[in-house]
């Protein structure tokens, strides 16, 4: 499924109910004093509205340009964006559609990422 972008939504963007749905439903099963950690956060919408429903959201993509200004625009109290993965305990970690991304060799090592935080 392609990356949501914000500023095509409405336009190209026919997988954003899809990827919203799946943020909805994430929300739903932590309560307000959550710690939340998204793995593959991309342009930063989904982390946003997570910050919505816990107490605070980590949210974690690969560096690059174009990512950093798309989270500028998200910014939020409870919400914080990094390119490198934080290390410290969460009570929930999201990660929507990475998984098919990681290479082979590096798949043991995603989900022990995973399973330490």
């Amino acid at each position: 499924m392609r990356r949501v972008m914000s500023e095509e939504i409405g336009k190209d963007q026919d997988n954003y109910h899809i990827h919203l749905a799946r943020y909805m439903f994430a929300s739903r099963q932590f309560s307000s004093s959550s710690t939340v950690l998204e793995i593959g956060c991309g342009s930063g919408y989904g982390a946003r509205l997570l910050s919505d429903f816990a107490l605070e959201v980590d949210a974690y993509d690969i560096a690059s340009e174009e990512l950093n200004q798309k989270w500028a625009s998200y910014q939020k109290s409870n919400l914080v964006y990094h390119n490198s993965l934080p290390n410290k305990k969460y009570d929930f970690i999201v990660s929507f559609e990475v998984v098919e991304h990681v290479n082979e060799s590096d798949l043991k090592e995603y989900f022990n990422n995973i399973k330490t935080r």
